[in-house]
């Protein structure tokens, strides 16, 4: 997916890749600092109470949203957060579209009406997308570009199909913390070894190999995704 601007209720918005931010999260979220963290750090970007309201588009089939409600409870199951099928006077809530142009949602809680998380039909139907982009929503951003995600993994820019290199940019420490849990490379957040590759060869390598070059999961939350999104939103 590219580098993208869409026009909303929110204005000018800029999509990098599957998460899309607001100009004013883009400023805050890119600059140089020596923490490692993947977790939004503003209290207003958590969804209150810890529920997050979804609605979903006509156009959805049930058998989809059955798919999307099962995956989620993988989500509540782990952590205090609720997902609650918003009726008609609930004002803030993820709206769920399958429109054809990728996988993507807002970060975090925007109070701005219905926010987007599209699936689109071909290719986003998968458990590990849905939280994936659930856990987007919520406030998770990208393990890899984490602050100091160089003393773990080492980017290979020459392999880097040149228009998705912004992909590889890191966040600004003082608005996401990983709580002290540490770099995860298995995490669910976490770009695969060759994503965005312009010749076939990996785009990341580990700094700490450990006998496989894979990252991320095609399944579920990693233990460190779950501890760091109960210790967000104060879960007991």
């Amino acid at each position: 997916m590219k580098l993208f601007l869409l026009l909303s209720t929110l204005g000018v918005i800029l999509a990098y890749e599957d998460l899309i931010l607001t100009p004013e999260q883009e400023e805050i979220l890119f600059s140089d600092s020596p923490q490692t963290r993947n977790v939004l750090t503003s209290a207003s970007k958590k969804w209150p109470g810890g529920i997050v309201y979804y609605k979903f588009a006509s156009s959805i089939p049930q058998d989809r949203r059955n798919l999307f409600k099962s995956s989620i409870n993988s989500i509540q199951q782990s952590t205090c957060l609720r997902f609650v099928e918003g009726g008609p006077s609930i004002r803030y809530f993820v709206q769920i579209t399958d429109n054809d142009n990728g996988c993507y949602s807002y970060l975090g809680y925007l109070k701005q009406g219905g926010q987007r998380l599209n699936l689109q039909r071909n290719g986003c139907w998968y458990k590990y997308i849905i939280i994936h982009e659930m856990l987007h929503a919520v406030g998770v951003v990208h393990q890899h570009q984490t602050p100091d995600r160089d003393k773990y993994v080492k980017i290979l820019y020459e392999n880097i199909t040149p228009q998705y290199k912004y992909a590889f940019d890191k966040y600004k420490s003082s608005t996401v913390t990983d709580f002290g849990i540490g770099y995860d490379y298995y995490s669910i957040m976490h770009y695969n070894y060759a994503d965005f590759s312009k010749n076939g060869k990996p785009t990341i390598q580990k700094v700490y190999p450990d006998g496989s070059p894979y990252f991320g999961s095609f399944n579920d939350m990693s233990q460190k995704d779950i501890l760091k999104l109960r210790k967000m939103y104060n879960c007991k």
